[in-house]
């Protein structure tokens, strides 16, 4: 073992004539710890919720929708064009549109999606979040004591809707309710057969589903459609087959990914990630700023051991390695306690989800959490590097000092 690495151990452990120091470079140590540990928390979380949101969409929204600002015609068609595509799964059609829910003692706006049920399970995952009933619509059973007045008010089949939307309205399985056109304020009474939990507010408080042969009743069309929503075999191949279809595609056809229909608010959660990172980084910085304190202090008290060792032979390049080991012992330490904190309070916040969100803001129930390796991995080198960075100008100075004159007065 070289003098240089032996003699930066016995500096650090040993204790020192001026307490003080020691306390310096204890904290320097727990400042890059803690610096650390937030970070890998910090990212790990927010990785999370790029990967629970990203499931989300993709389980309830298509990964790909394609459609008209004034609707589809020719959807046979347009159907055989997507799926030319070899990366094409499977396809279904479907119309949207804004509709009016009326009970007995309140109205509310919703957000209309007419499916095909058996279509539209295979391109998302809606029917697997049902709670109460299914994405099957059943004819409604309706007696001589609904009464019909003068327009076309035949009743409906069911209506699936989201389990917070019921809550706030009042209604359950079995109740009924009308659904008022925006057309021509056609009121079409229901009955609720399907209360699905996306666990997205957003979804389960506004979005309601309808047989698509009867959202065209609905919104007064015959063959026409909004568009339709498209599975890929590989989700992450979604902007690839979206230049593909554009090429393939009529003019005045759309084509939109789940990454376009969410951008606003994936960018915040990138800008948010890049910001708290910058914010929770300088907590190393200033640990570094710590490291070169306590080294140019530790330089002072060590400056009759240094004339010592240039006395008897040792170089400029020797001296500053020693201390240049000596600052990258204190960042490897505080890197590594950093580690291990960061990685068991990840592991907690995951096992046990004791924090919990408000849904309707953060479309999530828990603090989700994702380690990522290679982000554990840049974090803990960056810091040991910032760390041994501290301790260059140290260094430096430590080896410029004079023999004679450091053991002059000794």
């Amino acid at each position: 073992m070289r003098y240089e690495f032996s003699l930066a151990i016995r500096y650090l452990l040993t204790k020192r004539h001026e307490s003080f120091i020691s306390i310096v470079t204890l904290m320097s140590v727990l400042g890059v710890a803690v610096g650390v540990t937030a970070l890998i928390v910090v990212l790990s979380v927010m990785n999370g919720f790029d990967r629970d949101l990203r499931d989300k969409f993709i389980g309830v929204q298509a990964q790909l929708v394609v459609q008209a600002p004034g609707g589809i015609v020719d959807a046979s068609g347009l159907d055989e064009i997507i799926h030319a595509d070899p990366e094409v799964v499977a396809s279904a059609p479907f119309i949207q549109g804004q509709a009016m829910l009326r009970t007995e003692g309140s109205a509310f706006g919703v957000m209309v999606r007419g499916v095909d049920s058996a279509r539209e399970s295979q391109v998302t995952n809606v029917a697997g979040h049902f709670v109460q009933g299914s994405l099957k619509f059943p004819e409604a059973m309706w007696d001589a004591a609904h009464p019909k007045g003068d327009r076309d008010e035949r009743p409906l089949p069911g209506v699936a809707m989201g389990l917070e939307l019921a809550h706030r309205l009042g209604l359950g399985l079995g109740s009924e309710v009308s659904l008022i056109s925006p057309v021509d304020s056609k009121r079409f009474p229901v009955q609720v057969s399907g209360l699905f939990n996306t666990g997205m507010y957003e979804f389960d408080s506004t979005l309601i589903y309808l047989d698509i042969a009867h959202a065209r009743r609905v919104y007064d069309v015959d063959e026409l459609i909004t568009g339709f929503a498209v599975k890929l075999k590989d989700a992450e191949q979604v902007d690839a087959v979206k230049k593909n279809l554009r090429r393939a595609l009529p003019f005045g056809i759309d084509v939109y990914t789940w990454k376009d229909l969410n951008r606003t608010l994936f960018a915040a959660l990138a800008l948010e990630r890049t910001v708290m990172f910058v914010i929770v980084g300088l907590v190393v910085l200033v640990a570094c700023f710590g490291i070169t304190s306590s080294m140019i202090m530790n330089v002072m008290e060590r400056t009759r051991d240094v004339g010592t060792l240039r006395a008897v032979g040792a170089t400029r390049w020797g001296i500053r390695l020693l201390f240049l080991i000596e600052g990258a012992l204190v960042g490897l330490i505080g890197a590594l306690l950093g580690y291990a904190g960061g990685m068991g309070l990840c592991y907690v916040l995951e096992t046990y989800p004791f924090i919990t969100l408000p849904a309707d803001i953060y479309y999530l129930e828990h603090l989700p959490v994702q380690v990522v390796r290679a982000d554990v991995i840049k974090i803990v080198v960056s810091a040991f590097f910032l760390s041994l960075l501290a301790a260059v100008y140290p260094a430096h100075r430590a080896s410029q000092l004079d023999p004679v004159q450091a053991l002059r007065y000794e």
